[in-house]
């Protein structure tokens, strides 16, 4: 071998050394690093005159998920983590064929007008966004807030009275590092926002109804749920109404049970999930800007418009809770509350905006 090619091959062991070696490039999303990641959901179907049959799906994540790493969290506390959710159309509302079934199943004519509010049909386009794999737990928000509020607050059902009224013995089982925090007004949750951006230095945000909804489908056209078909105590908290079902009557874990086929737990019930979106009544005149862009929310500061019967003062809920019926938590059922409301069903989910929004 020659003296140069000594030389050489010297010097490239050398820099093997001296230089690191090159690596794939991590992930990002909206800017901000990504994790792939794989979880299990389900996939629904219905035979008529037969049960729902639930099928495990093992998905791997689409893009992957990005974990806030600023939160002092007690051991065992899960981490606030934020699921990549690649922008897209879809139909927002309620469809005359899910319609026309929730009728004939209440036997209500009244029913018609219950639903118009999220009529009509229409499409919406959204942006890419990140929004929560959970609900903010109660871990997350003491972290940030300094409190729970969910401690001492609990309810029970009161046969004479026919509702639900607060009942301390019990507050200890709604009460966990893991459990959605509940209790918190649309308020609340604007506090809790600019305490976590500042800690955080990102920007995050409860999401508007458009990316609620499109995030609860998850690619879903024609199903009232997220999971296709159906739905059963097995893969949401709800107030069951089938002989059989799991009568919880208490929240449970964020992430216990199926996530969507999109990665995101309790889209469905446990808690409802407050928006920033004011209320409407129905998507009549809902700005064509707002219908192009799903990452506005419907309020009288965007569009000049006064809500409906409170005006910049109650706010959208979504997804309904653990006192919820099946009706209540599909993913195009409308709630509103009073934005200074603390009800003891209401928590929230966060959205988490790319490098450099504000």
């Amino acid at each position: 071998m020659s003296l140069w090619k000594l030389l050489l091959n010297g010097v490239k062991k050398l820099l093997k050394f001296i230089l690191p070696l090159p690596s794939r490039s991590q992930p990002t999303f909206l800017g901000l690093p990504v994790q792939p990641y794989r979880f299990v959901t389900v996939g629904t179907s219905k035979q008529k005159g037969k049960q729902l049959v639930i099928k495990p799906v093992r998905v791997k994540s689409s893009v992957g998920k990005y974990t806030e790493t600023q939160l002092q969290l007690p051991e065992g506390a899960l981490p606030l983590e934020m699921v990549a959710i690649p922008g897209g159309h879809f139909m927002m509302g309620i469809t005359p064929e899910e319609k026309k079934h929730l009728i004939k199943l209440q036997w209500r004519t009244v029913d018609n007008e219950y639903y118009s509010v999220e009529e009509p049909l229409h499409s919406v386009i959204v942006p890419d966004f990140f929004m929560g794999m959970y609900a903010v737990t109660q871990a997350q928000y003491q972290a940030i807030m300094g409190i729970n509020p969910t401690e001492g607050r609990a309810l029970i059902w009161n046969p004479e009275m026919q509702e639900y009224i607060p009942d301390a013995q019990i507050s200890d089982k709604f009460v966990g590092i893991n459990q959605p925090v509940m209790g918190v007004s649309w308020e609340d949750t604007q506090v809790f926002l600019q305490r976590l951006n500042q800690l955080t230095g990102r920007t995050y945000r409860l999401p508007t109804e458009a990316e609620w909804e499109y995030a609860a489908k998850a690619g879903t056209t024609a199903s009232p749920y997220g999971y296709g078909n159906g739905i059963t105590t097995n893969l949401a908290n709800y107030l069951p109404e089938i002989p059989g079902e799991i009568d919880r009557r208490v929240t449970i874990a964020v992430n216990e049970l199926y996530p969507n086929p999109w990665g995101l737990f309790h889209i469905h019930g446990n808690v409802y999930e407050w928006c920033h979106d004011e209320f409407y009544a129905g998507y009549q005149q809902k700005p064509e800007r707002l219908q192009q862009d799903g990452s506005i929310p419907w309020t009288e500061q965007n569009t000049g418009m006064p809500a409906t019967d409170y005006p910049n003062f109650t706010r959208i809920s979504r997804g309904g809770s653990w006192l919820s019926n099946t009706r209540n938590i599909r993913s195009a059922s409308r709630a509103w509350f009073n934005q200074d409301v603390r009800d003891f069903g209401n928590g929230f989910r966060l959205v988490l905006l790319g490098e450099g929004a504000s």
